[in-house]
This record gives structure tokens, C-alpha cells and sequence, in this order.
């Protein structure tokens, strides 16, 4: 356990990820789930702590560091941390346990919902948790909605989700993905494509996004959407299958070792190999390039992520990012998404506790301090040190407020319980490295295709 405010360095995350790597696929009414739980951040032994638990894929199918998802939640442990710093909310600090639900398992959405099962009815459970990708948040909710359980993701993009019948329990901090595909078959279209594959995983997210480009394809181009589920026999199936379309551009979607799957298997196949790549936002993470054979074949493919602009908020959550983590906020997708989840939760409970710091928490009423982080009558709050107490200030006021965070201004929809954004184009550099070229934002909300717009920069 970790003193309050302290800070674990990399190595500590690593241990934490080896040793919960060992378990393999969940046997019946096991103990399984709590034991890949670790306190991250602790309060002193006579506090009355506020408990926060994220369950993120730490780790991949070998048991290595599964860097993207330890940087979400090395930057919701910041969050935590800062809150902390300032006597979290009524005097209550925050407890936070990260839990992996990744490693050697044939369904990491399973270990995801036992683990949340089993952390929402020990002796002082959570009453909200954070979450990952899409099909993990749903099988979490699935998983703990009856216990009145608030789940708050912090990368999944689905269009599944809005609307979802969820008694109102179920958020995000990333937007839908309905924008992002109307901007990849944007640059398609920009690309000159005519031949088009899509690769996309089975599941909410590949699904989701493939439907949109699907549905609003390209001019002048033919779109075949082929799904595939991530074993190798499947694989092998939907690369001969896409070989046959003989595609000039081939859009990934799905996790970052499916598709390190598919690139390896594109060598092989002659049209595959010299198509043009356009990748969702799951591949931009740094360990892709260790699961290539030839990693050079990413240097010039493009790429989506939601998120907006950089500003003044999101460079200073980088620097402090890099000098307490020692990484590059922008090289891994939604860490920035994860830090915003953590400090709307810490804002939320400033909600819910706003009468009485003994008030009886729900999910519910958790839920319902989310709903008042994004009314424009209310004060502007910007998650920068110096103005996080105003945020509680107003609060626990029952004054809502108006949040900006490092991914953006977080204007939440409290029905669909999501923000919108603009999406970031980006490309792969000889480096090895993502490097943001600009950021396309929609005029129209309304069902129809909207006009894109370059927003960042603007030249």
C-alpha cells in the first residue's frame, strides 16, 4: 500500500502487472477477481475513505506490460492523487484500487464483470468504478447494475452505448463513435479511395465503427466490411477473404494485437500489402510496433482518435504526466479521457456529499453529480490545480458548474450519459511515434452527415 499522495514509480506497475498476469482463464466461483486488485492509492489507517476502483487490461494475452491501459491508469492514479493532495472532498480522501483484467484469459470482458461482481460486494464497496473498452464496460454494468453500481469509461466509443437502457448508471468520457467514422470515410474520400476494406473485430466496437463508415461510405468507392473474431484460424479466414476485394485502403478496427495479427499476415498477400492503412484508435499505442515483424509497414498510415485540441489544459496534464510517469501523454490513446473520468468522479462526490459529508452514496447520486459538471450557467472549471477547489466550492453548494478537461470540454448528454468531441487525425512517423497532424469537428449534431471542419490548427 501506498501512503496517501505518493506517487508508485514504473517498476512498481510492472510488478503489479507480472504478478497479476499468472491466472489463467476464470474457473467457476473462484477468489480470482479480488486478488488481481491492488491499492494504489491509500488513506491513513484512521480515515473513512472514498473508494474509486478502475479495472483496465494491464496486461496482454502473454503476461507483458499492456502499456496504453497502464497509462490510463497511471493518469486516473494522478487525478486521485491531486485530489488527495487537496484534502479530497469534506475533508474524505479517495482510496483507489486498479484491478487487471487482462493477462491469459479467452474472454477478458468475463474477468472484467467477475472482478467488478466481486469488488461491489466486499465489506465497503465502490460505489462507482472505472472502466475500459466497450465490451468490458457493458459486461461490468451487466455485472453490477443491480447493486445501483455508477460505471464511468474512460475509452469506450460504441455507438451501442447511447441510449443504452442503463437506469442511468452507465457513462463516458469518449464520445461516440458516429463522429470518428464520418472522419475516417472522410479521408478516404480525401485519399482517393476506391476499393475499401474494413477489418473489424467482432463486438460493440468493431461493429459500431464499421457500421458508420459502412453506411456513409466514400464517393465513388466500394466499401466490403469483413469482421473477424481475434484467433488465429479466424484471421486467416477474413485476410484471405479481404485479399479477394483487392482493396487499395484497408481500415483496421479492433484491439492492438488482433490487429498486429492482421499486419503480420499482410505480407502474403499481394493486394493487402500495398494498400493504403487507416487505422481506428485502439492501434495508437506504443506496443503495437513490438508485436510487428516489420513495424516499418505502419510508417505513413493514418489515423482517428476522439479527443480535442490541445490547449492549455491538456499541457500542463502532460508535463505533470511525464515528470511523475516519465511518458509521452500523447503516444498512448484516452489517458488524457482518463484522467478527466477520475476528476469528474472526485467532482461527483462533492455533489453527492454537498448536505452532509455522511451522506449514504449511491451510483445514483453519483450519477446524478455528473449530470451537473457540464450546465453552461454554471462556473467555468478547468481541472488545473488552481482551480479545483472552485469546482468543489460550487458543489457542494449545490451550485453546478461548467468542466473543461485535458481531453477537451466535457459537455456531457446526462440521458445518452456521454460528451462529444472532435477527433484527431494523426499519422505514424519513421520513429515509431503518433504524431498529430489536425483535429476535424462537425458543424450539424443531427443525424445528418455533418460538414467537417479543420478546427487545429486552422491553417
Amino acid at each position: 500500500m501506498v501512503a496517501k499522495g505518493a506517487f508508485k514509480v514504473g517498476a512498481t506497475w510492472l510488478a503489479l502487472a507480472l504478478l497479476t498476469s499468472c491466472a489463467v482463464d476464470v474457473p467457476a466461483k473462484s477468489e480470482f477477481g479480488l486478488a488481481r486488485c491492488t491499492t494504489v492509492v491509500d488513506v491513513a489507517a484512521d480515515g473513512d475513505p472514498l473508494d474509486l476502483v478502475a479495472i483496465l487490461p494491464l496486461t496482454d494475452v502473454n503476461g507483458e506490460d499492456n502499456a496504453a491501459s497502464v497509462a490510463r491508469a497511471r493518469a486516473i492514479e494522478l487525478a486521485v492523487t491531486e485530489a488527495n493532495d487537496r484534502q479530497g472532498v469534506k475533508s474524505r480522501t479517495f482510496r483507489l484500487r486498479v484491478c487487471d483484467s487482462g493477462g491469459k484469459t479467452a474472454d477478458p470482458a468475463a474477468v472484467a464483470r467477475e472482478i467488478a461482481t466481486r469488488v461491489v460486494t466486499v465489506d465497503k464497496p465502490p460505489f462507482a468504478l472505472l472502466t475500459g473498452g466497450t465490451a468490458e464496460t457493458l459486461a461490468v454494468h451487466a455485472g453490477t447494475r443491480k447493486h445501483g453500481t455508477l460505471v464511468l469509461s474512460v475509452s469506450a466509443t460504441s455507438p451501442d452505448l447511447t441510449g443504452f437502457d442503463d437506469d442511468g448508471l452507465l457513462w463516458r468520457v469518449a464520445p461516440s463513435d458516429r463522429l470518428q467514422g464520418l472522419v475516417m470515410s472522410h479521408l478516404l474520400g480525401e485519399s482517393g479511395a476506391k476499393s475499401v476494406v474494413v477489418l473489424a473485430e467482432n463486438g460493440s466496437y468493431g461493429d459500431g465503427l464499421s457500421n458508420v463508415i459502412d453506411a456513409h461510405p466514400p464517393a465513388g468507392a466500394d466499401v466490403s466490411v469483413v469482421t473477424y473474431k481475434s484467433d488465429p484460424e479466424a484471421i486467416t479466414k477474413a485476410l484471405a477473404f479481404a485479399e479477394k476485394k483487392q482493396p487499395d485502403h484497408v481500415v483496421l478496427i479492433g484491439s492492438t494485437s488482433s490487429g498486429a495479427q492482421l499486419l503480420n499476415g499482410f505480407s502474403t498477400h499481394p493486394h493487402l500489402s500495398k494498400s493504403k492503412l487507416l487505422l481506428s484508435d485502439f492501434m495508437k499505442r506504443t506496443g503495437v510496433f513490438a508485436q510487428l515483424d516489420n513495424p516499418k509497414q505502419l510508417v505513413g498510415a493514418m489515423g482517428t482518435t476522439p479527443g480535442d485540441p490541445p490547449d492549455a489544459v491538456f499541457t500542463k496534464f502532460k508535463d505533470r504526466f511525464e515528470q511523475l510517469v516519465g511518458a509521452d501523454a500523447t503516444q498512448q490513446s484516452f489517458t488524457a479521457h482518463a484522467y478527466d473520468a477520475a476528476w469528474c468522479l472526485v467532482l461527483a462526490h462533492a455533489w453527492a456529499l454537498r448536505n452532509d459529508a455522511k451522506d449514504t452514496l449511491s451510483g445514483e447520486g453519483l450519477a446524478d453529480g455528473l449530470g451537473q459538471l457540464s450546465l453552461p450557467t454554471g462556473a467555468t472549471v478547468t481541472f488545473e490545480s488552481t482551480l479545483f477547489a472552485v469546482g468543489i466550492s460550487d458543489l457542494l453548494a449545490g451550485k453546478p458548474v461548467n468542466v473543461h478537461g485535458a481531453s477537451g470540454d466535457l459537455d456531457f448528454d446526462a440521458t445518452a450519459g456521454e460528451p462529444t468531441s472532435a477527433v484527431e487525425v494523426w499519422r505514424v512517423t519513421e520513429g515509431q511515434a503518433f504524431e498529430a497532424l489536425y483535429w476535424l469537428d462537425a458543424k450539424s449534431k443531427t443525424d445528418k452527415v455533418p460538414e467537417l471542419v479543420k478546427i487545429f490548427p486552422k491553417k
